[in-house]
C-alpha cells in the first residue's frame, strides 16, 4: 500500500478547481480511495496482513508464479 496523497496534492496545487484522476495501468494493480486516522491505518494494515500473509504464492491464469511476493508493508 502506497499512501500518493502529498504527491497528488503537489500536482494539484495551483491548478484551481476541478476533478483530479488517478489510475493505474497495470491488469493486476488495484486504487482503493480511503480516509485514514485514529488508528484505522493499522486496523487497515491488519486486515491486508491476514488476507495477503508473505508468505502468499499469487499465480497467474497460465499458472506461473506471479512475478514478486505477496505482501504488505509500511512506507
Amino acid at each position: 500500500m502506497l499512501d500518493i496523497t502529498a504527491e497528488v496534492k503537489r500536482f494539484c496545487a495551483g491548478r484551481g478547481d476541478g476533478l483530479c484522476s488517478v489510475f493505474v495501468p497495470h491488469a493486476t494493480a488495484g486504487l482503493a480511495l480511503m480516509e485514514t486516522g485514529s488508528g484505522s491505518d493499522e486496523d487497515l494494515f491488519d486486515a491486508l496482513g491476514a488476507l495477503l500473509p508473505a508468505t502468499t504464492v499469487t499465480v497467474t491464469a497460465t499458472a506461473r508464479p506471479a512475478t514478486g511476493p505477496t505482501t504488505c508493508s509500511r512506507r
